[in-house]
């Protein structure tokens, strides 16, 4: 019980019941891992439940790259996105209850973040983003728990309106 309730990631609470005998142990069919995000004189787009590889490499070249990490699962307890922009950008989502270290250089254009800046919770995995930016930029939205559900344009609608507020304390 007490490695479940330490566990912080799927993973981590699949490795308890892999030795369990039929379907009981088994995890749901795993999906592979996304390792590359890359969106040339066009848009991509990454949202729902998908599972990150451990490093993922994100290139826009004069297109734009949307990744929702609401509903992502980790390979382990941390994620880095190495983000590439010329002359574009990327948008991404994150919830407000992990981890973000944000770094990177850009040349002629730079990296917004909106959100809250409370702690993350304890033990919370960390996405680490390091973005390059050439005439582009990334737009990184740190969203607060009512904003789940919520479409991208209107979860950083909610993000933007949230950043300077003092929110309440989480339970």
């Amino acid at each position: 019980m007490s490695v479940a309730l330490a566990a912080r990631t799927r993973g981590e609470l699949g490795a308890l019941t892999r030795d369990l005998p039929g379907n009981a142990g088994r995890t749901a069919e795993r999906r592979k891992a996304v390792r590359w995000m890359i969106a040339v004189m066009g848009g991509s787009h990454r949202r729902g439940r998908y599972r990150l590889n451990r490093a993922v490499n994100v290139i826009a070249v004069m297109g734009g790259d949307e990744i929702d990490l609401r509903d992502a699962e980790f390979e382990g307890s941390q994620v880095t996105l190495t983000v590439v922009s010329i002359m574009s950008g990327a948008n991404i989502y994150v919830p407000d209850t992990i981890e973000v270290e944000v770094s990177g250089f850009s040349l002629m254009g730079g990296d917004n973040e909106y959100g809250a800046t409370r702690p993350p919770r304890p033990g919370a995995p960390l996405v680490r983003i390091r973005s390059y930016n050439l005439m582009g930029g990334s737009s990184i939205y740190r969203l607060p728990p009512h904003a789940r559900g919520l479409a991208l344009k209107e979860a950083g609608r909610v993000a933007k309106t949230t950043e300077r507020r003092e929110l309440p304390a989480r339970d």
